[in-house]
C-alpha cells in the first residue's frame, strides 16, 4: 500500500466530493443573498470546484505545514530566495476563494439554537462522522490504551470555547481523545461543547470515559487515565464490563477509603507506598518529589528498582523504590501526548477564523498521524515528512485536475542597434498587434532608478520599443540618447 492508501484510510475518497458539494452549495447561497456584487468584489470570479480540485487545495494545506511562511500568502512569492511552486498548483486568488467558500454541510439545514435537535457541531458534523468510523474499523489496538483531553488553538468567537492555562495550547477547542498507549494513534474522540450536550447525569468525566470506551469494552483492555477522570466508581463499572483501570485520583472523590488523606499526609518521601484493597481494586498514596495516589483494578502491587536522575548524587542519578502501579502509569499514560506529538511537527501553520474549519484541520492531521503510524507497522521506511510528501504527490497525480500555472510576463531582451543605422537609415513607427504586449520604452524607461515606462509602439527598421512621441525623434537623431 502507498501513503495515499493509508491516509485515505482515515479520510475516504468520499470525502473530496461531499466538501467539494457543500462549498459550491454555499457559494451559490452567499451569491444569492449579496447580489448586486460590489465592483472589487473578490467573489466575482467565484466558479464552482471540483472533487479534484479539493485534491489539489488540501495538498497546498498539507505543504504548507512542510514549508512554514510567516503569511499565507508568502507561499505564492515570486522571490527569487523565499518563493515556491505553489503558483502551479493553484493561483493564490484561487486557493483565497476556495478558503472563504469552504463548507462541509448545508447551512440551511441546521436547527436553531432553542431547538431540542440543535447540534453545536452541525458545520462539521458530516466530516466528524465519516471519519470517527474509520479509525477502529482500520486499527486494531493493543492492550494498552489511554484517555486524555487535546486542545485545538482557536481564539475567535465560540461559546463552548475553553481556557486551560495549564496545557500548551491554553485557548481552544478542546477534545476528548482515547489512544493507543504504545503508538499514539487515535481511537475516537469528540469534541467538548458544553455540559449541556455532553451530558452530566452520573458524572461529566465518567460519561465522557464510558462513551469513548463503549467500543472497547469487555475486551480486555486496560485504559489509563488522570485524576480528572478517576473515581471508585467509575473504576468498579470497568472493572466489572471487563476493562482494566489504572490512574491518578484526587483525595476528595466519593468512596474512597476515608482514612486515605490522613494517612498519606504523614507520609515522608522514601517510605514505602501504603495500600487499601477492595473486592474491585486497590488504592496507594507514595511521596517522591510530592505526593501522589493512584487508585487500579489491576493486582499489580509491588515495587521496582528504578533510576531517576538527582543533582545531589556524585553520579547524576539514584536507585529508588517506586509502586509497579506508578511506573505502569508512568509508562502507557501518554498516548494522546504521543498523538499531539506527531501531528504538532508538520501541522497547518496559518490561522483559521472560522471554528469548524479548525476541526477539519484535526481530522486531516488526524488520517496522516494514524496513516504513518499504520504504515510504519507495515515496515515501511518512510519518515513522517516523507510520507506526508508522498501523500501530496499522490493527491495531485490521482486528481484530473489540471494545473494552472501563474502568468508571468517574460523579460524582452531587446537588441543593439549600431549607431551609425540607427541615425542615418530612414525609420517607421509601428504598433504591435497583441494589445496586452507592453515592453519597456529604449528611451525613458529605466527600472535601475525606479522609472518604468511601457508602451506598444517600436521602430520598424530597428526593431526597438519606442514611444512615439518624443523618445522616437530622440533615439534616432542623437548618439546619446539616455
Amino acid at each position: 500500500m502507498s501513503p495515499y492508501d493509508f491516509f485515505t484510510l482515515f479520510f475516504p475518497d468520499d470525502l473530496f466530493t461531499l466538501i467539494s458539494d457543500h462549498t459550491n452549495l454555499y457559494a451559490q447561497q452567499w451569491l444569492a443573498a449579496h447580489q448586486p456584487l460590489s465592483e472589487h468584489c473578490r467573489m466575482k470570479a467565484w466558479r464552482a470546484t471540483t472533487a479534484d480540485e479539493i485534491k489539489a487545495f488540501i495538498s497546498i494545506e498539507i505543504a504548507m505545514g512542510l514549508t512554514v511562511m510567516a503569511d499565507r500568502a508568502d507561499h505564492w512569492s515570486q522571490h527569487w530566495l523565499v518563493g515556491g511552486n505553489f503558483g502551479k498548483i493553484m493561483s493564490y486568488n484561487r486557493y483565497t476563494l476556495i478558503k472563504m467558500c469552504l463548507h462541509f454541510a448545508d447551512n440551511s439545514g441546521q436547527k436553531p439554537k432553542d431547538h431540542p435537535e440543535y447540534d453545536p457541531l452541525y458545520k462539521i458534523r458530516p466530516v466528524l462522522d465519516r471519519c470517527a468510523a474509520t479509525y477502529l474499523e482500520h486499527i486494531i489496538p493493543g492492550q494498552k490504551i489511554s484517555v486524555d483531553e487535546s486542545m485545538l488553538k482557536f481564539k475567535g468567537r465560540l461559546y463552548f470555547k475553553q481556557y486551560l492555562p495549564m496545557k500548551p495550547v491554553k485557548w481552544g477547542i478542546k477534545l476528548f481523545a482515547l489512544c493507543d498507549s504504545e503508538t499514539g494513534a487515535v481511537l475516537k474522540f469528540f469534541v467538548y461543547t458544553g455540559k449541556s450536550n455532553n451530558g452530566d447525569s452520573g458524572g461529566a468525566t465518567k460519561n465522557v470515559v464510558m462513551n469513548l470506551l463503549e467500543p472497547l469494552l469487555g475486551k480486555g483492555h486496560v485504559v489509563y487515565m488522570d485524576n480528572y477522570y478517576t473515581s471508585p466508581d467509575l473504576v468498579a463499572e470497568l472493572k466489572i464490563a471487563g476493562t482494566g483501570v489504572t490512574g491518578t485520583v484526587r483525595t476528595n472523590r466519593k468512596h474512597l477509603p476515608p482514612n486515605i488523606k490522613t494517612v498519606s499526609n504523614g507520609l515522608k518521601k522514601g517510605e514505602p507506598a501504603q495500600y487499601w484493597k477492595t473486592d474491585h481494586m486497590t488504592a496507594l498514596a507514595w511521596h517522591d518529589v510530592k505526593r501522589v495516589h493512584v487508585l487500579s483494578s489491576i493486582r499489580n502491587i509491588g515495587t521496582t528498582q528504578t533510576q531517576i536522575r538527582s543533582a545531589k548524587d556524585p553520579t547524576g542519578f539514584r536507585q529508588i523504590s517506586k509502586p509497579t502501579s506508578i511506573v505502569d502509569y508512568n509508562q502507557h499514560m501518554g498516548g494522546v501526548d504521543r498523538f499531539d506529538q506527531l501531528g504538532s511537527y508538520y501541522k497547518f501553520p496559518h490561522r483559521s477564523y472560522k471554528w469548524y474549519q479548525v476541526i477539519y484541520h484535526f481530522c486531516i492531521e488526524a488520517a496522516l498521524v494514524n496513516g504513518f503510524i499504520f504504515q510504519k507497522k507495515a515496515n515501511s521506511k518512510y519518515s513522517q515528512r516523507q510520507f506526508r510528501l508522498e501523500v501530496i504527490d499522490s493527491l495531485l497525480e490521482k486528481s484530473s485536475y489540471t494545473p494552472h500555472v501563474q502568468a508571468r510576463r517574460k523579460s524582452v531582451v531587446t537588441p543593439n542597434v549600431d549607431p551609425a543605422m540607427r541615425l542615418k537609415t530612414r525609420c517607421f513607427i509601428s504598433k504591435y498587434e497583441n494589445p496586452k504586449y507592453k515592453p519597456d520604452c529604449r528611451v525613458c524607461s529605466d527600472r535601475s532608478k525606479g522609472h518604468r515606462k511601457q508602451t506598444r509602439y517600436f521602430c520598424a527598421t530597428c526593431n526597438i520599443p519606442l514611444c512615439p512621441e518624443k523618445c522616437f525623434e530622440k533615439y534616432h537623431t542623437n548618439k546619446i540618447y539616455k
